[in-house]
């Protein structure tokens, strides 16, 4: 490289092919990975983006359609005991310390801010469930045992539970608990060995097993299948950007963590007394943790729930990348904002007043 007065070694050009054959290896996976999004269909709605909805519209609405009480879910990690320590005193202040430093990051975006809850509350009995946040089976099954005996039963209206990111896989087992399916009473059958009370739980889901529920799911990866009765609704909202969801199906963009949230990314728990429970639900539910399931799910696109109306919609979060994505949490953390609850709750039961048969 004399001739063109540059001091480059022979070293130096070796380390630059291996930099740009590691960079065409790593974007000919993206090109691999990246989600496709789900085709239009009756059940998957493209949204214009999110839309400022008048705190009294949406008032308004919940009063009309009788929801007489309402739960937020958070996802992994956003948790009390995100590490599933217990009581173990050393490793209890650890979580603890990591549970603050993380709810303090996503203020506003893993939790529901703390206004919007007042302001439902005034109308309507609304409650922040927290669980522990592990990302894995046993932790989410002790999380569903605690939104079951949480939840009040009404003869006088519909209670709606809504579950960002994995608070859905709690919703889905709640919901098979107390319709009592196979699949509920198994993770029932798991209860006393978690220190709780089966029969308690069991009394619990038939009180609520003619409730009506309306649930809605929040940049979830439903990994287990949600039945949804005559008397219940269920839909879900996904951040997704693309200029054609049926021309251009690959999307580069949105909500990351929910592509990536699919089976086989889970960790194991922390304590080794529970391991052994935890693959025992692999068999209940699906394969928590495994590495080649979960690259093999990655190429599949964006999953949406198969039952239920799904919502797709840009919003607003930046594109830009790094920066961007680190401030929005990768496009995950946009639906718990004062304007994304309200819009979220206004377009669910708009199109319920619109699709009554639904």
């Amino acid at each position: 490289m004399e001739r063109l007065g540059l001091d480059i070694s022979s070293k130096d050009i070796i380390l630059s092919l291996i930099l740009l054959g590691a960079a065409i290896i790593l974007y000919v996976i993206w090109l691999r990975f990246r989600p496709l999004a789900p085709k239009q269909s009756e059940n998957v709605i493209s949204l214009p983006g999110l839309e400022s909805i008048p705190r009294e519209t949406v008032i308004s609405l919940l009063k009309k359609h009788h929801i007489v009480g309402l739960y937020f879910l958070h996802g992994t990690f956003a948790g009390m005991d995100p590490l599933g320590v217990g009581d173990v005193p050393l490793l209890k202040h650890m979580s603890g310390m990591l549970a603050r430093a993380i709810k303090w990051q996503i203020r506003g975006k893993g939790y529901v801010e703390k206004n919007v809850v007042t302001d439902l509350n005034a109308l309507v009995p609304t409650q922040m469930i927290d669980w522990s946040g592990e990302n894995h089976h046993l932790g989410r099954l002790k999380g569903a045992y605690n939104l079951l005996l949480a939840i009040s039963p009404s003869k006088n209206g519909t209670l709606l539970v809504i579950g960002h990111s994995h608070g859905a896989q709690l919703m889905a087992m709640v919901q098979h608990m107390r319709l009592q399916t196979d699949t509920g009473l198994k993770l029932l059958s798991f209860a006393n060995r978690l220190e709780f009370d089966e029969k308690m739980l069991l009394a619990k889901a038939h009180a609520l097993k003619l409730q009506s529920f309306h649930w809605i799911t929040l940049g979830s990866h439903l990994r287990l299948d949600f039945p949804v009765p005559q008397h219940d609704f269920l839909c879900h909202f996904l951040n997704i950007r693309s200029p054609s969801f049926e021309s251009d199906r690959r999307i580069p963009r949105g909500d990351l963590i929910q592509r990536i949230a699919t089976e086989g990314s889970d960790f194991l728990p922390s304590l080794p007394k529970n391991i052994d429970l935890n693959r025992q639900l692999n068999q209940i539910l699906d394969q928590g943790m495994s590495p080649g399931v979960w690259l093999k799910n990655m190429g599949s696109g964006v999953k949406i729930g198969d039952q239920g109306i799904s919502f797709l919609l840009d919003y607003g979060d930046s594109g830009i990348p790094i920066l961007g994505s680190v401030k929005s949490l990768f496009g995950h953390g946009v639906y718990f904002s004062e304007k994304a609850i309200y819009f979220q709750i206004y377009q669910y039961l708009t199109y319920r007043d619109n699709h009554p048969s639904h």
